[in-house]
């Protein structure tokens, strides 16, 4: 027997404005970050991935409450991209330049730009800071690589991701375009 609709929770007004300004940098290309609840996450990015369906590669890795380290979002986003871009780890090498390597190589084999989404950053236990610097070299890198200009990442926690960092003496993710949802 179905749910009785009485008994759904009311679904998440998404907030337009903010919601056009994070379909459009991604469309731009733009490194984004998004600045909302987890509750609000999910109708937000389930809206966004249906809307540019078309149009980009989504890979979408949904960090849980109890949280994920570095290596686990890594293999996750391993999961979900394309054999020959699996192909490119390898065990000796670090966390980072492993993430470095499947993201430019899912980058090569698509025909269209590849959306990376990382939700609830906020609840990545060890290794949160190497993975925010991670995606900042990637950003970096795409002056070099032509491949990584179709790339761009779609940061979501429930603050901007300098906020996340715990050492701050190292380079912090000021890049691209952030959009809260308190705004």
């Amino acid at each position: 027997m179905s749910e009785d609709k009485a008994d759904l929770p009311p679904a998440q007004e998404i907030n337009t404005q903010a919601y056009q300004r994070l379909k459009t940098s991604i469309e731009h290309g733009n490194y984004t970050s998004l600045e909302c609840l987890p509750l609000e996450a999910k109708g937000i990015v389930d809206r966004l991935t249906a809307d540019l369906t078309g149009t980009h590669t989504a890979m979408r890795v949904t960090i849980p409450e109890v949280g994920k380290d570095y290596q686990s979002v890594v293999s996750d986003f391993t999961s979900l991209a394309p054999d020959t871009a699996r192909g490119e780890i390898k065990d000796r090498q670090s966390t980072s330049q492993n993430f470095a390597y499947l993201m430019e190589k899912t980058s090569e084999v698509n025909d269209k730009p590849v959306l990376a989404i990382i939700e609830n950053l906020q609840y990545v236990t060890q290794g949160r800071d190497d993975l925010i610097r991670a995606v900042r070299a990637l950003y970096n890198a795409r002056a070099l690589n032509s491949s990584l200009k179709k790339l761009t990442f779609l940061l979501i926690a429930d603050q901007h991701p300098t906020s996340l960092l715990k050492d701050m003496m190292g380079t912090p993710y000021n890049i691209g375009t952030s959009i809260s949802l308190r705004d």
